[in-house]
């Protein structure tokens, strides 16, 4: 079997948490998917940027399960990154806010982050830190400011142009881990929980039958988005569903 003919198979059978928006927004394209202060994705819009910003990411060089780290508050960009690596086959790895800043050090030291996507005005609590991080090669900030960072590349919007809206067709296995969400280190260091794209799904639909989340349900998603319990029994339920997320 040809490694086309196992890519195409894959495609079809896979359980894949970046294939949700793909399915949401072939279902939904126009109703509104993420609303985020004044602004706001519809489900296509949501696609087309993870789709974007996940070709831009394996255009860095990046490999199968490398890790990206995430260090924002909840935002379009958050999702759009957990979205995008989901379907590059990447591992997201979002950065709990509450922790000091050798604490978030060790996570990105020990989670061997290549990439790390920080929200500008949180971008002085990693003042020092990148110099300790050898295995990061690249910072991007969302927002228009530019923090005076050691390995800073650009801007999350730079990057997003860099990338193509067409679907990402990468082999990806269904107990392959999708997200790296770090403990909060209540008795000594913080621990790394991966999860694999199977369970985040499964997660994801009980949730979302649960709940009944069906289109034209809203959320107000009020818990931070770094916890598993807002991103994978919250915002990827009601994003499943083809329901609104209120940030």
């Amino acid at each position: 079997m040809t490694d086309q003919v196992l890519l195409n198979r894959n495609l079809i059978e896979r359980v894949c948490v970046g294939d949700i928006v793909t399915r949401s927004a072939d279902l939904y394209p126009e109703r509104p998917a993420i609303i985020d202060g004044q602004r706001q994705l519809n489900y296509r819009e949501l696609n087309d940027q993870a789709n974007r910003l996940g070709h831009a990411l394996i255009g860095l060089g990046l490999k199968n399960q490398d890790v990206v780290a995430v260090m924002a508050r909840n935002s379009l960009e958050f999702l759009v990154s957990y979205f995008a690596c989901a379907k590059a086959g990447l591992i997201c790895s979002p950065v709990n806010l509450a922790l000091r800043s050798e604490e978030v050090g060790y996570c990105l030291r020990d989670s061997k982050a290549r990439v790390l996507i920080v929200e500008s005005v949180l971008a002085p609590g990693l003042t020092g830190l990148p110099e300790q991080l050898p295995d990061l090669r690249h910072i991007f900030v969302t927002g228009d400011e530019r923090p005076s960072l050691t390995k800073l590349t650009g801007t999350f919007d730079d990057l997003l142009e860099q990338g193509s809206t067409a679907e990402l067709e990468v082999l990806i296995q269904d107990r392959d881990p999708v997200q790296l969400i770090y403990t909060s280190g209540t008795t000594g260091h913080p621990k790394g929980v991966l999860t694999s794209h199977l369970a985040v799904t499964f997660a994801a639909m009980s949730n979302a039958l649960a709940t009944r989340m069906v289109p034209g349900m809203t959320l107000l998603g009020t818990l931070p988005l770094f916890h598993c319990a807002a991103l994978n029994s919250n915002a990827v339920p009601i994003l499943l569903g083809g329901g609104t997320l209120i940030l």
